[in-house]
């Protein structure tokens, strides 16, 4: 069964009462720290609808949010039943990041998250690493999370598959158990769990279609976060316990 509204509430609620014993936080980068997503979609919008393809750019983060750009693009080509090209790819690509230089920005109030914690953290993304260390430079980031930046070209599988972070767990020198996920996608509160991990689903970007909530819950998230200013209370939580 679906958790009702009021059910969101009183996991968020008890949520921001309680104490983790958590000693990482790893964070998703693109609809948690960066406002990208919607970016994202919109251009591959426009762009499968020149190739006669009809999909507004919500679907389009409800489908593919969390998931390689790739497999964006051999999916419409499937589906428009045309060769999948590196060419085609990669103009996609170029108008994403053309779009970025723009567009892109923060989303609202991480920069009180990240100088509010008093715990290690990191970023775990399914960007390729050129991408994401570009993206996060443009936008402030970069010095907060240096050199604690990892992706998931470092690793043989994407999310949903926990590749990711395993791997920055272990890089940064802890257990699954001991590290919690700030996730806003389907895939990536999957791939959390699959780790063994901890893990908050994020609703506080905006490409989050309504209803969204609920489908990270179904799928394995503790609780709902709808903005950084819950991000600071639950990370003080974790904070408090630790020291």
């Amino acid at each position: 069964m679906a958790p009702s509204q009021q059910d969101l509430a009183i996991g968020k609620s008890q949520a921001l009462r309680m104490t983790f014993d958590k000693k990482l936080v790893i964070f998703d980068c693109d609809g948690v720290l960066i406002d990208s997503e919607i970016i994202a979609a919109r251009v591959e919008a426009e762009m499968a609808a020149e190739l006669g393809y009809k999909i507004s750019p919500h679907e389009v983060c409800a489908r593919f949010a969390g998931k390689p750009a790739r497999l964006v693009w051999e999916s419409f080509c499937e589906e428009l039943d045309i060769e999948f090209t590196e060419e085609l790819f990669q103009n996609a690509q170029n108008r994403v990041h053309k779009a970025f230089e723009t567009e892109l920005k923060i989303v609202d109030g991480i920069f009180e998250v990240f100088k509010a914690l008093e715990i290690p953290f990191c970023v775990a993304s399914t960007t390729r690493m050129e991408s994401l260390r570009r993206n996060l430079q443009h936008v402030g980031l970069i010095d907060f999370l240096e050199p604690n930046i990892f992706s998931a070209s470092q690793v043989e599988r994407p999310k949903p598959w926990p590749d990711v972070f395993l791997f920055a767990a272990k890089n940064m020198g802890f257990e699954p158990k001991d590290c919690v996920v700030i996730e806003d996608s389907v895939a990536g509160v999957q791939a959390a769990k699959a780790a063994n991990m901890d893990v908050f689903g994020f609703c506080g970007a905006s490409h989050i279609n309504d209803g969204h909530d609920k489908i990270l819950i179904e799928n394995g998230a503790r609780s709902i976060i709808y903005n950084h200013g819950d991000t600071i209370e639950i990370i003080s939580r974790i904070s408090s316990k630790i020291n």
